[in-house]
């Protein structure tokens, strides 16, 4: 299976604006993710696997609309850490999220109405949720193509699992906004990453000045 692991597109939060609860894409993050939508279109994924937080959801509408027939599907596994200093940065519930954007599915039949973390998440739940996601991806045999669109934290921990031997040089790496690694499964978690943190397709943002 190839696997497109996505971060996000510039948020509020990576301009420093922590005014929201959940915040949503900056304008240069909206020229991102329709770049990311460029990037995808010849060769898109078969499922589309979004974080339900706004700047992954807003990532995802943004480049939806450049790929034909692809369909987004929330699911809570790929929300960004929460605790620390970030741990009144939540999500919002699950009705509101589908009234907004109700051409999205959800990843579970009954979800919860608050599908994040009650407490502060320790390293290793964050570790527990990356195992859960790669090994429901390892049982869709029949898929070839598979994008997640999710957070820097996350990506990170995603990388450590198929990658065990790199897990020292992904602890400190910061994932560009809208920049897509691209790894090969293999058997169960392990694969192998074939291009990392490629950004080559957001060098075309001097060109897409206009606010989308």
């Amino acid at each position: 299976m190839d696997l497109l692991i996505i971060r996000h597109a510039q948020s509020t939060f990576n301009t420093g604006n922590f005014d929201q609860v959940d915040g949503g894409l900056t304008g240069l993050g909206r020229r991102q993710a329709k770049l990311l939508g460029n990037r995808l279109q010849p060769d898109p994924p078969e499922c589309l696997f979004v974080s339900p937080m706004t700047r992954t959801i807003e990532t995802a509408v943004v480049a939806l609309q450049q790929v034909v027939g692809l369909r987004a599907v929330l699911w809570p596994l790929l929300h960004e850490r929460i605790g620390g200093d970030m741990s009144r940065y939540v999500g919002r519930p699950v009705s509101d999220l589908l009234r907004t954007y109700p051409d999205f599915t959800w990843m579970d039949e009954s979800p919860a109405e608050r599908w994040w973390p009650v407490a502060d998440e320790r390293a290793e739940d964050v570790v527990a949720r990356a195992r859960a996601v790669l090994d429901t991806l390892s049982r869709l045999s029949a898929v070839r193509r598979v994008a997640l669109i999710t957070h820097n934290v996350f990506a990170q921990r995603l990388l450590e699992e198929i990658t065990p031997e790199a897990s020292g040089c992904l602890a400190s790496h910061r994932f560009t906004p809208g920049a897509i690694t691209h790894a090969i499964m293999r058997e169960g978690r392990r694969g192998a990453v074939v291009h990392m943190d490629d950004d080559s397709h957001l060098l075309n943002l001097d060109a897409l000045m206009t606010e989308i």
